[in-house]
This record gives structure tokens, C-alpha cells and sequence, in this order.
């Protein structure tokens, strides 16, 4: 039995399912993270549907010999730049996976589409020992200016058409979000074939997903970490870093620190109780420094496929490139010892690089501490930056926790000795991809965020925190359209799954399971996290 609960916003009106255990049935748009504000299935699709029916999709399809791997599509991207990859890994040599670069000056800086202030607060930060620690920086450029003719491309024929491309059958498909969805077993075979590419753009397929089942999702693929027994070495330890479940060596993982901070660092920085306020805070903001220092942001430069080689020698980070779309990891990167979410296929406009490459999206602490050889340095966008330095601060003996803002962004928080009464602890906060810290208003102040929600979020518990990050706490609410206690019972119910289910191996998706073998919907909702590119799409 349930009833219905009407939740008035200022521009919309929710229906909320309130079951008899008071658990609401909460569905999210996983292309905002934001509460679907209409009823599902019939009417939202009605909603969607652009001119003639359509809702704004296509599939793209090429046709190969048998001996090539068969139908290769690509779901809402420029069919293009789908063609021309084709060509390239199916026709010609395999498409390159990103590696070594010379390292990246310009073009860092992270996107945040929801910040709109981001970049005036960014130009105030450097020159103070700000966020990127005076590296020389440029707002990014057009992606790829080669392809500001080919944007704007002719509707495909709604009844599709095959196309002769120099012995290349190239089928446009424009389709209702029911004909995708009805195509959502092929379309998911291919994935796990690595025969298909998600287009540009955080949700593609346009999905959605149960907002408990999301946050349950995100808590046991998140960082966590402590120390068993130790004894007198860290080294001793074995310590849960990656993805739940993925259990890292600490012996290994003290390795990779080593060479990427040196042991003295390491040992100048382990935490000590005894150390006041002010000390704590001094140690962790030179390990945000250390980091900072060490890696670089992925800011879309393209990437050189080899190590060494004429390829690596001129590939130059100055380069642009942009996204084709999500494509299922390497098999050599496809293992929980990488944590490979998906790899960003994208396109080098320099004819100094590769034309295409990939880009993959790490998550186990190991692999992304080897990105300083591997990818020159490159760690990645936000997301990587949080789990190495949630790997960093839990190694050296800090209490760290995972932060996951639903506007975009996420970052860690360090409990440190409270300065206004050292006898307390308190969390604080900790942004690796800017080197701030105990900054927790920047976003919202400086950035000109909207945030919605923010949680705290470990393998065993998720606890609601915007108030931390927020002046205006209730303006948040009204965003977010459901009420505190409605958040309640749903973080209630988040908090029994993962205490009662912790030894499922499945459970709604596992998220430590291989790249080929995650869901659609489980992509579209990295897709939002993990900064996918949107530069290349197009309307068609």
C-alpha cells in the first residue's frame, strides 16, 4: 500500500511515492542529478520528444566484414568524427590508448558547466598560492575548430538512410527514446564488445535511476581506507583504497607513494595526534601542495599513444582534442586492479599527435599514482585527484571521507583537530583538485554554484552535509524539491542496504565489476562525475 505526497517546488510540483516503510520513490535524471519533475514512462517520453515525435536521439551504424568485428554504432555523436575513428581503428591500426606527453602548461584548468563564476575565482586564486600553484594557464579554446563547419549537420532521415563513404555503409538512424530503449540489449551487448560509443554529453540514452539505489551505487564504489594492527609499519598493513571490495597491498601501495613523494616526505607528513590545530592543517595543505605538484589536471590536450617515439617527441600538450565518446576500457585497463570506469575516445586536431586516442577513467589508487609515467603526469579531472589523495591522507594515518556534490564536483574531508577547541575534531574541507583547504563556501561564493546536495559518502555510511557548504541552506531545498525528512528516509534507507547487503557480490550493479560489464545507466551516472566532455556535440 501506498499513498501520494505532493511536494510543492517554485516551478514544478513532484510526486513522491511514499511506501508503508516511508521510503520515498525518488527518480533521478542522470544527465543533472537533479529529481525528474514529471511522471515517468508515458508522460516524460511526451515531454522529451522534439518536432515530429523524435526526442532528440540517433544511433549511428557502420556495417564491417565479419573478420573486422561486424556492426560498430555510436549513440548521439558526430557521425563524423564516428566515421573517421572507424577508419582508423577498424580499417587501419587500433586506436591508440593515451600515454605519455610532453608535460601540460596550458589548458588545465578543470570545466565546471555548473560554476559559472569558476574562472573569475580561479584568476583570483593564482598569483596568491592559489589553485594551480602558478602554472601558466589558459582559458580552453575551441576543441577543435576543424569541425565548426560539420556541427550543423542535415537531420538524418527519420527512416534512416545508408550512406556509401568509399566502401563504408554508414546508417543514420534519428529515433524515440522507446526505439532506443527497445535497443537497450543490443546496444548493451555492443558495449561489452567495445563496439559501441556513448556520445558526448553526461546522458545520451537520457536515463534515469531510483535516487536510494544511486547513492547506494556511489557508496560502495567509493574510497575507503583504515589501518588494522599495524604494528610499527604502515607497510604491514593491508588497506582498502579502490573501490569496494578491491583490496590494494599497502606494501605496494607505499611503493608507488614513495616514488611519486620520496619517504621523507612521507614521513615528515604522517599524522600525528599531538600536533595542535594550526600543525595539522599546515601538514595537509602541503600534502594538497605535493599533489598539486606532482600531477596536473586533465584540461583536454591531447595525448601521445607511446612512451617513447617520434609520436611522444612532438605530441605537445598544447594540442587540443575533443570527445567522440565513452568507449568500454582497454582489455589490459579492464581489471578491478585499475578500477577503469570507461575510456574517453577522443580526437587530436594537432598532426603532430594521433588522431585518436583514449583516455581512461581510473579509479584504483595504484594505477593513478603510475599516471606520472604512464600519462606524463597526467592524473585526470576531479574525481581521479579526490581517490589518489583519499589514498595519500589514509596511508599516512588521517581519518578521510569522500565528498560527492550533485552539481558536478567532488573532493575529500580531513578530520583535523577543531580551531576553536582542540580538544574536538571536526571534518574539513579538503579540495585536491584546487589545493584549497577548509574553504567549504568557495563554491557556492566563489563559483556561483546552485547546489543541491552534497554527501559524505564511504562503502558503510552516507551522511547528508550541504549545510557544511552553503549559506543559504534552504534555497538548497527548494533546488533539490523534497523536504529534510523526506532526505531522511531515503539516507535511512541507503544506510540499512549497505549495512545489510555488504557481502552481496550483485546488488542493483556492482560497482567494482569490469568496464564491459557495467550497465548504461550506470555509465550516463559517471558520465556526470567524472566531467564528460560535451564539446562535440551536435544537433542533428
Amino acid at each position: 500500500m501506498h499513498s501520494w505526497l505532493f511536494l510543492l517546488a517554485p516551478a514544478a510540483v513532484v510526486a513522491v511515492s511514499i511506501h508503508k516503510d516511508v521510503v520515498p520513490h525518488l527518480q533521478l535524471d542522470l544527465g543533472s542529478l537533479s529529481l525528474v519533475d514529471h511522471a515517468w514512462d508515458s508522460e516524460w517520453e511526451a515531454s522529451t520528444s522534439g518536432a515530429g515525435g523524435r526526442s532528440g536521439l540517433w544511433l549511428v551504424s557502420i556495417d564491417l566484414p565479419p573478420e573486422q568485428g561486424g556492426e560498430v554504432a555510436c549513440v548521439t555523436c558526430h557521425p563524423k568524427l564516428f566515421e573517421e575513428w572507424v577508419r582508423t581503428s577498424f580499417m587501419g591500426r587500433g586506436a591508440p590508448v593515451a600515454g605519455p606527453t610532453k608535460p601540460a602548461v596550458a589548458g588545465q584548468a578543470s570545466k565546471h558547466p555548473n560554476a559559472p563564476e569558476y574562472w573569475k575565482w580561479r584568476n583570483n586564486q593564482s598569483g596568491a598560492g592559489g589553485s594551480f600553484l602558478h602554472r601558466k594557464l589558459s582559458r580552453p579554446e575551441s576543441a577543435h575548430p576543424a569541425l565548426d563547419e560539420q556541427r550543423v549537420l542535415p537531420p538524418p532521415d527519420p527512416q534512416g538512410r545508408k550512406m556509401d563513404m568509399a566502401n563504408l555503409s554508414v546508417k543514420f538512424e534519428s529515433m524515440e527514446l522507446a526505439e532506443m530503449k527497445a535497443m537497450a540489449p543490443r546496444l548493451q551487448k555492443m558495449w561489452s564488445e567495445r563496439r559501441l560509443v556513448l556520445g558526448p554529453g553526461r546522458n545520451p540514452l537520457l536515463e534515469q535511476m531510483d535516487f536510494v539505489e544511486a547513492i547506494v551505487h556511489f557508496a560502495r564504489a567509493s574510497p575507503a581506507g583504515w589501518l588494522e594492527d599495524c604494528g610499527p609499519s604502515l607497510r604491514n598493513c593491508t588497506q582498502n583504497v579502490g573501490p569496494q571490495r578491491s583490496f590494494t597491498s599497502n606494501e605496494a601501495l607505499w611503493k608507488e607513494l614513495e616514488k611519486s613523494f620520496g619517504a621523507k616526505f612521507l614521513e615528515e607528513h604522517r599524522f600525528n595526534g599531538l600536533w595542535s590545530s594550526a600543525e595539522q592543517r599546515t601538514h595537509a595543505k602541503a600534502m594538497l601542495v605535493a599533489i598539486k605538484d606532482v600531477y596536473i589536471f586533465y584540461g583536454g590536450h591531447c595525448l601521445a599513444s607511446q612512451p617513447s617515439g617520434p609520436i611522444a617527441d612532438t605530441c605537445v600538450a598544447e594540442g587540443k582534442s575533443v570527445s567522440v565518446g565513452r568507449l568500454a576500457c582497454r582489455p589490459e585497463e579492464d581489471s578491478t586492479d585499475h578500477g577503469c570506469v570507461f575510456a574517453e575516445l577522443r580526437s587530436c586536431t594537432s598532426k603532430d599527435c594521433d588522431p585518436f586516442f583514449e583516455y581512461a577513467r581510473l579509479q584504483a589508487p595504484i594505477p593513478l599514482l603510475q599516471t606520472r609515467t604512464e600519462r606524463s603526469q597526467v592524473l585526470g579531472r576531479c574525481e581521479e585527484f579526490s581517490r589518489l589523495s583519499h589514498a595519500l591522507f589514509a596511508s599516512l594515518g588521517y581519518e578521510v571521507r569522500y565528498i560527492l556534490d550533485f552539481t558536478d564536483h567532488v573532493w575529500i574531508e580531513v578530520r583535523l583537530k577543531s580551531t576553536s577547541d582542540e580538544r574536538q575534531q571536526t571534518w574539513v574541507h579538503a579540495d585536491p583538485s584546487e589545493n584549497v583547504l577548509d574553504q567549504p563556501l568557495m563554491y557556492e561564493t566563489g563559483w556561483g554554484k546552485k547546489l543541491t546536495m552534497i554527501f559524505a559518502v564511504s562503502p558503510w555510511q552516507v551522511d547528508h552535509v550541504t549545510a557544511r557548504y552553503t549559506a543559504d541552506y534552504e534555497a538548497t531545498v527548494e533546488r533539490r524539491r523534497f523536504s529534510d525528512e523526506t532526505m531522511a528516509n531515503a539516507l535511512n534507507a541507503v544506510n540499512t542496504r549497505l549495512r545489510t547487503d555488504q557481502h552481496e557480490p550483485r546488488s542493483g550493479g556492482s560497482p567494482h565489476m569490469l568496464s564491459r560489464e557495467r550497465s548504461l545507466s550506470e555509465l550516463a551516472l559517471w558520465g556526470f562525475l567524472d566531467g564528460t566532455d560535451t564539446s562535440a556535440n551536435v544537433d542533428v
